[in-house]
């Protein structure tokens, strides 16, 4: 398989909750993927080591079905560079992004959402592109190796909802000064950020006596013999808008300009393409993505007809041009 997939949320009058195990695992031509909000779920090793993937959306990631991503999932899709996580995940599983050496953006919208989210062990681990992250209040707990060997991180502001931070989560985390904690973490795991050689500065949102209660396993110098710098105050943030386009959803990041803690709010939609002669009014982009469609033929049947049509338009697809040769939709 190749080019662009939209997956549909239904065929049939059936529709479409998940994504299995597997399903596109390896498939190294495939660049794009579009998930409905009818999923949610999406297996293990789902799309592991499609190293072409270039961009996957969520549509209506505020209001996606979706509650848990696979492990594995994403694993060595080196050439994605920025995902949203949906508004309601509530598990990223062990792995999901492992080796995604160009993930550089990772924008999680559920800043405003009270839930339940775990990141499973090394879910990011040797993403070496990754600078910054906004880890939301809904995330109660990192998992071990969680972020391990994500050298290009600077920085990390750790929400109030989560209590514990697993052993070795940031650790090789060479390019990390400054360290984020509220007073609401009381455990941090055995070499939690071990080998964090530029660590200088810790803020903490709570008082000496505060710190002292936090359970600190052992190989966690470099946290414990940095600045820290006790910072109880009044939030006061700043707002930056990011527009939506016409694949991703927009949304504004609020700064605290005292301390950097940081979150998403103010979601909106993609904008999404508007094709007219094969290319998009807004963006400029070339082509209508190839959409997965059950009936290839328009019959309004699903048989193995629309299999073989479907087989025809790949074995034509022009990367280049975006385009077949075949024809999908009701035949002459």
């Amino acid at each position: 398989m190749s080019g662009a997939v939209t997956i549909p949320d239904e065929i049939g009058e059936v529709t479409i909750t998940g994504i299995g195990d597997n399903v596109f695992a390896n498939q190294t031509l495939l660049t794009q993927i579009t998930i409905p909000s009818s999923i949610s779920s999406i297996g293990n090793r789902t799309f592991k080591n499609c190293t072409g993937l270039t961009q996957i959306t969520f549509v209506s990631p505020n209001y996606s079905d979706i509650v848990s991503i696979g492990d594995e999932v994403f694993w060595g899709c080196t050439s994605l560079s920025s995902i949203q996580i949906p508004k309601y995940l509530e598990e990223i599983g062990d792995y999901a992004f492992k080796n995604c050496t160009n993930l550089s953006q990772i924008t999680f919208m559920s800043a405003s959402y009270n839930g339940n989210t775990s990141i499973g062990s090394e879910a990011f681990s040797s993403c070496a592109s990754l600078e910054n992250i906004t880890i939301p209040d809904s995330v109660l707990s990192i998992g071990a190796n969680a972020f391990t060997g994500c050298s290009a991180l600077k920085s990390i502001s750790i929400p109030d909802s989560v209590l514990s931070i697993g052993a070795s989560a940031f650790s090789n985390c060479t390019a990390m000064n400054t360290v984020y904690l509220t007073y609401s973490v009381i455990s941090i795991g055995q070499s939690a950020f071990s080998s964090c050689n530029s660590l200088s500065t810790v803020y903490y949102d709570g008082t000496e006596d505060d710190w002292s209660c936090i359970s600190i396993a052992s190989g966690n110098d470099k946290l414990k013999n940095a600045e820290r710098i006790y910072t109880a105050h009044e939030h006061e943030y700043t707002a930056v808008v990011t527009d939506p386009t016409c694949t991703m959803g927009g949304y504004t990041t609020y700064t605290c300009s005292i301390c950097g803690d940081s979150y998403i709010g103010d979601e909106t939609a993609a904008l999404g393409h508007n094709f007219v002669n094969g290319v998009c009014t807004v963006c400029g982009a070339s082509g209508e993505a190839f959409v997965l469609y059950g009936d290839a033929n328009g019959d309004g049947e699903i048989t193995s007809k629309d299999i073989t049509l479907l087989r025809r338009y790949l074995a034509s697809y022009d990367e280049t041009t975006g385009s077949s040769t075949i024809v999908l939709g009701p035949q002459n």
